[in-house]
């Protein structure tokens, strides 16, 4: 367990970190890209600045989770909890929200998630979003737009 620990600016690159027990850790900075943290419990942790590019985050709990600034591009959000994650300035190109839970998520407006975010990311009709933003017509056309992308 790494509950609490201060490992900002750590290298995990590619590491495994299945299941990982990371709840409150400093992770800001770090480099998690291509990382393994699927069903690791990351929340409430700092991860702010830190680079998950491409990481594995299926079905980890952030909830609570300091993701602002954070390089996201890519990675895999599959039925992952971010509720009350913070994700301001997150780069969020190309990342799989399908399932995600985002349904108790600050809107746009407090500036923790913004519309042009979530155009930018892979979104299906399973991603729960709050009901604000998952009436948006931009976002209901980006969500037919990545279903349509899937099928054969």
């Amino acid at each position: 367990m790494l509950w609490g620990a201060d490992l900002s600016g750590a290298d995990f690159r590619e590491a495994n970190l299945r299941q990982a027990g990371l709840e409150g850790a400093n992770l800001a900075g770090a480099d998690l890209q291509g990382a393994k943290l699927r069903e690791a419990a990351p929340g409430e942790a700092d991860l702010s600045r830190a680079n998950l590019m491409a990481a594995d985050l299926t079905e980890a709990v952030l909830e609570g989770a300091v993701l602002t600034r954070a390089n996201l591009r890519g990675a895999n959000f599959l039925d992952t909890d971010l509720s009350g994650a913070h994700l301001q300035q997150a780069d969020l190109r190309g990342v799989d929200l399908g399932g995600t839970g985002l349904r108790t998520y600050p809107l746009s407006e407090h500036g923790y998630l913004a519309v042009d975010q979530l155009l930018r990311a892979n979104l299906h009709r399973s991603t729960r979003l709050p009901p604000d933003l998952a009436r948006n017509a931009e976002i209901l056309a980006r969500m037919d737009a990545c279903e349509a992308a899937q099928r054969p």
